[in-house]
């Protein structure tokens, strides 16, 4: 039964057409569960292409859980002017939806791991890894709109938002004092975030 409702609310937020907070990039705490290895390799993948990677995993040992937020620091990569993350500050965050429990997912060696915690991520709305837009295209929609092109190692995190203004996943790329948002399925600009903390 609570596979069903997960996969159920799923499907809802799959089907969605439609606080500017800090990357939080380090390695979970080892205080936690152990950490699992997993063979899956994520050398040449870009950020959109982890989170494509984790989901086989969380569905199968995890299915009552819901992705939160993805964050990392921006890399520049030379192939097709792309957008990627640092794979070391790379970080994704998955909640229970039956419990107070989440998974903290990272990479160490080009691998993902996956990290068990008694504890919920509060702060976001549950949303879907699988948005339209990638990270190379939301950057490419603020040099377009605001004329703006990040550093590398800026923060990036994508996640919906607890506001009632926004609807939909974005892309926030920035720090607390100045930072912009890119929304991953209309492509606009939200004003609330362009370089200012909300």
């Amino acid at each position: 039964m609570k596979k069903l409702i997960f996969s159920i609310m799923m499907a809802l937020m799959c089907g969605m057409m439609v606080s500017c907070t800090q990357c939080s990039t380090a390695a979970p705490e080892n205080d936690q569960t152990a950490v699992e290895d997993t063979a899956v390799i994520v050398k040449n993948d870009y950020f959109r292409g982890i989170l494509l990677k984790i989901w086989p995993t969380m569905n199968k040992k995890y299915p009552d859980y819901a992705f939160y937020e993805a964050s990392g620091h921006l890399k520049k990569l030379e192939k097709d002017d792309m957008w990627g993350v640092d794979h070391n500050t790379f970080r994704a965050t998955y909640n229970s939806l039956v419990g107070p429990a989440s998974v903290i997912v990272y990479v160490e060696n080009d691998t993902l791991k996956f990290k068990e915690k008694d504890e919920p991520w509060i702060g976001d709305r549950y949303t879907t890894p699988f948005v339209m837009c990638d990270l190379t295209l939301a950057i490419k929609t603020l040099q377009k709109e605001i004329n703006y092109v990040p550093e590398e190692g800026t923060p990036v995190v994508l996640r919906h938002q607890v506001h009632p203004d926004i609807c939909e996943p974005q892309y926030i790329i920035g720090s607390m004092v100045s930072c912009h948002a890119v929304n991953a399925y209309s492509l606009k600009v939200d004003p609330l975030s362009d370089g200012e903390k909300r």
